[in-house]
């Protein structure tokens, strides 16, 4: 495999690496300390979410939605019976959400209509217990006869997956996989946990309800985040084995952009300070910072005056403009009129103005052609601006 195909197998997994992470901002449920890390704090609040009788007052809304996402899910993990089974089931006021009940995390079940859904959570990527799930619907199968399982809810942080059942018997592989519907915390294409917080907030009246169900679905995708960050640098790292390729030398490689990139702009940099008639030097310092200087004689003074292009971070600094002389300010506000026009700010920390118009750390080579259009443009004006200062 060639560097192309490589790039071309791993670009939607980078993307997926590069995400970044849910702004919980100031969300009441991040803040109880390591609490949301926990299996049962997570089991509470989706307890209490499910409840056609809990606090929300919304009666069977989300406990509905809930039952129609798991139908979806089972279509898709090719279990139509299961799906036909939710699909059969009356949401009312007599269902119950129990926490534990034979020491399931959460229980949904109607006594009279006789069914009953078991949710396993492993919201915080606990390990599976040993026969954890066999235990459960035996003591719902055997123990409690009036309420018949008809689907045995896997929920994950990220990706929907399976329990372990390696040393399991046929006989209990087959009796849990017959009823098992996977749910994954979030997954960027829908259909998870997230997504059905996301739909309750969307149809429930109540504005508390809102705030509550936006705040707990920020948390769950959040906690997904290093999940899929992990399972993702797993298949990261497979496509490089298979691939072949080194990863020392493409590492190698990508490090020496900025030094790449600064003689890059170098070599345009002297070719339009001749074309232009314009600038005093253009060089590179400490090996990724592409420097354009010039001077402007105005009133009795030559005041020195240059562009910094920092290669090695162009998305964060960009294009730079700064006075080598004091007083730098007064120097600086010469060209402020200008500066502003082409869409440069101040830095006040610095003392200088720049212009973030680089929209990568590693652009590619139109990218650059781009931000160079950028700083041509800042060469034509400011040169336009020394001219008119020169002449008063």
């Amino acid at each position: 495999m060639n560097y192309a195909d490589f790039f071309t197998n791993v670009r939607e997994l980078c993307t997926r690496i590069n995400r970044p992470p849910e702004d919980l901002c100031f969300n009441p449920f991040a803040l109880m300390s390591d609490m949301y890390y926990r299996e049962n704090f997570h089991s509470d609040i989706i307890r209490a979410i499910l409840d056609p009788n809990g606090p929300h007052r919304e009666n069977g809304l989300f406990l509905l939605s809930f039952v129609n996402l798991l139908a979806v899910l089972a279509v898709a993990q090719n279990k139509p019976i299961i799906a036909e089974n939710l699909r059969k089931l009356r949401i009312s006021d007599e269902v119950v959400v129990s926490r534990e009940d034979y020491r399931t995390d959460i229980a949904i079940y109607s006594a009279r209509d006789h069914w009953s859904i078991l949710i396993e959570n492993k919201i915080n990527n606990a390990v599976d217990q040993n026969h954890q799930l066999v235990r459960y619907l035996d003591g719902w199968t055997k123990d409690k006869l009036d309420v018949k399982p008809v689907a045995i809810v896997y929920l994950t942080p990220a990706y929907e997956t399976v329990p372990d059942m390696h040393d399991w018997s046929d006989e209990d592989r087959n009796k849990v996989s017959a009823l098992l519907v996977s749910l994954a915390g979030y997954k960027p294409e829908g259909k998870c946990l997230y997504d059905w917080l996301r739909h309750c907030e969307l149809d429930s009246l109540i504005f508390n309800n809102k705030a509550v169900l936006s705040q707990y679905a920020a948390l769950v995708k959040q906690q997904a985040g290093t999940d899929m960050n992990e399972k993702d640098f797993q298949v990261f790292l497979e496509q490089v084995a298979t691939s072949q390729i080194n990863i020392d030398s493409l590492i190698e490689t990508v490090n020496q952009l900025p030094q790449f990139y600064a003689s890059w702009l170098h070599r345009k940099l002297q070719a339009e300070m001749a074309e232009m008639s314009f600038g005093d030097k253009a060089w590179i310092y400490s090996g990724h910072v592409a420097v354009f200087d010039f001077h402007v004689n105005t009133g009795g003074r030559n005041i020195r005056l240059a562009f910094d292009i920092p290669c090695n971070c162009l998305t964060q600094n960009g294009i730079t403009f700064f006075s080598r002389d004091e007083p730098a300010g007064e120097n600086m506000d010469l060209f402020k009129d200008v500066l502003k026009s082409l869409g440069y700010s101040f830095n006040e920390g610095w003392r200088r103005w720049e212009k973030k118009c680089c929209p990568s750390k590693y652009p590619t080579v139109s990218q650059l052609e781009q931000f160079w259009k950028e700083m041509k443009d800042s060469m034509i004006a400011i040169k336009r601006r020394k001219e008119e200062l020169e002449l008063n």
